[in-house]
C-alpha cells in the first residue's frame, strides 16, 4: 500500500534484541491514526510529504506498518529472490611468457623427513649428537629403500624378517 507521510518520528528503545529504533507514522491515508513500526534500511530515510510502500496491520487498537523493500514490487514480498552471477571475462593480465616449473626431488624431500623424524628419536635415546646425525641417516635409508625385484619376489614368503638383507 502507499502512505503519503505528514510527520515521522524515530525514537530509540531497548527491547529483548537489543536497542532498536522505533518508527512513528502520521499519514494522509490514516489522517490521524499513528502507524507504529521498527527503523531499518528500507525506512531510514523517509521524509514527511514522501510516498512510500509498507504494508499496514490491526493489532488491537494500534496499526502497524512493516516496510516493503524499493527493489522488490508487492506482489513479490514473499516470492523467492534469485540472483544470477556471471563472471567477468575481460579481465587481461600481462604476458609473461611460458615459465617452467621446476624439478621437484620428492625423493630428497620425503627422505630429509624420514630423516628428522629418526634424528629426534635418536636424540631421545640420548646419543652424543655425531652419532645421532650418523645413526638417523643409516634409519632414514632403510627406512627408505626400495626393494628390488628378486627380493619383492621373496618377500612375505614365510622367511623371518632378520633374513631379508636391509
Amino acid at each position: 500500500m502507499q502512505l503519503t507521510i505528514v510527520k515521522i518520528s524515530r525514537k530509540p528503545k531497548e527491547t529483548k534484541y537489543g536497542l532498536k529504533t522505533s518508527v512513528g507514522l502520521l499519514t494522509k491515508e490514516y489522517q490521524d491514526k499513528w502507524l507504529n513500526g521498527w527503523g531499518d534500511n528500507n525506512n531510514a530515510r523517509w521524509q514527511p510529504n514522501q510516498v512510500v510502500e509498507a504494508t499496514v496491520e490491526q493489532n488491537g487498537e494500534y496499526l502497524n506498518f512493516k516496510t516493503v523493500p524499493a527493489s522488490v514490487s508487492p506482489n513479490m514480498v514473499n516470492s523467492a529472490i534469485s540472483a544470477h552471477i556471471t563472471p567477468n571475462l575481460s579481465l587481461k593480465t600481462p604476458n609473461l611468457g611460458y615459465v617452467a616449473p621446476k624439478e621437484v626431488n620428492w625423493d630428497a624431500i620425503n627422505f630429509g623427513k624420514c630423516k628428522f623424524g629418526f634424528l629426534i628419536e635418536a636424540y631421545k635415546l640420548g646419543k652424543d649428537p655425531d652419532v645421532a646425525e650418523a645413526d638417523a641417516e643409516d634409519w632414514a635409508g632403510r627406512a627408505m629403500r626400495k626393494l628390488g625385484k628378486v627380493e619383492m619376489k621373496d618377500f612375505g614368503q614365510g622367511e623371518s624378517l632378520s633374513e631379508i638383507p636391509f
